[in-house]
């Protein structure tokens, strides 16, 4: 989103439900560091990864040691005849704190009070599959950036020149559908909308016995649609 907001002369951010958002930190690899590392090394590193992420590793040595490990690590098993309630208790608080610690970031970053109240996600850190930026957040200390935070309801409709939200008209060139990734389901279901393209075909209809594309980013008889890894992405007058 960061270059969205850098280059477009307006950027609207239309949110259903706030985004955790952690700690992404790249750093430049340091070469001595690699010429310590041992045969298997990279074999090493992706079960100790999965393990964490699976919950089988809970102690030790975490060889990857980013915001995934961290942020999905998980609690340490209960004692044998351990009280269900205490334990719920227990992981519940643990919950909590590491979102506290996502909620502070926005807090740390974001400069207007009321934008980021609501970027804090409100939800356990499960709910959602967690996201790892360091741009996002201080794209929204531009002043030609706008989050609409529709509280989880969506837009309320989408006109020939613009996006419509609580009786205001926000008028755009483009729109960005960044939907999300769900498994085998039809674009309208996963996005909420019917894609329609020449002859009055749907997406769902031109996809329905098998996925089409040029280089996963166009698709004929959809012009104006470009497909990417997490959205699609179309004219406002599509």
């Amino acid at each position: 989103m960061a270059p969205l907001g850098e280059w477009a002369k307006q950027l609207y951010v239309v949110q259903r439900t706030p985004a955790v958002v952690g700690v992404r930190g790249n750093e430049p690899t340091d070469p001595n560091w690699v010429n310590t590392l041992q045969p298997g090394w990279q074999r090493a590193r992706m079960a100790n990864f999965d393990g964490i992420l699976a919950g089988v590793v809970r102690s030790g040595e975490d060889l990857v040691d980013d915001e995934w490990t961290e942020h999905w690590a998980p609690p340490p098993l209960p004692e044998p005849g351990a009280d269900p309630g205490q334990v719920a208790a227990l992981y519940q608080k643990i919950d909590i704190e590491k979102m506290e610690r996502v909620r502070a970031r926005v807090d740390s970053i974001v400069k207007d009070p009321a934008t980021a109240e609501s970027l804090k996600p409100y939800y356990n850190r499960f709910c959602k599959r967690p996201t790892f930026n360091d741009d996002y957040l201080p794209t929204f200390n531009r002043p030609n950036v706008k989050l609409i935070d529709t509280q989880g309801r969506g837009l309320d409709r989408i006109t020939e020149n613009a996006i419509v939200f609580g009786g205001r008209s926000y008028e755009v060139d483009c729109i960005i559908y960044a939907s999300g990734f769900e498994l085998l389901t039809t674009s309208h279901k996963a996005g909420g909308l019917e894609i329609i393209g020449r002859g009055g075909q749907t997406l769902d209809q031109k996809w329905s016995e098998a996925v089409r594309s040029l280089h996963g980013i166009y698709t004929h008889g959809f012009p104006n649609l470009f497909h990417g890894r997490r959205y699609a992405a179309g004219l406002a007058d599509h």
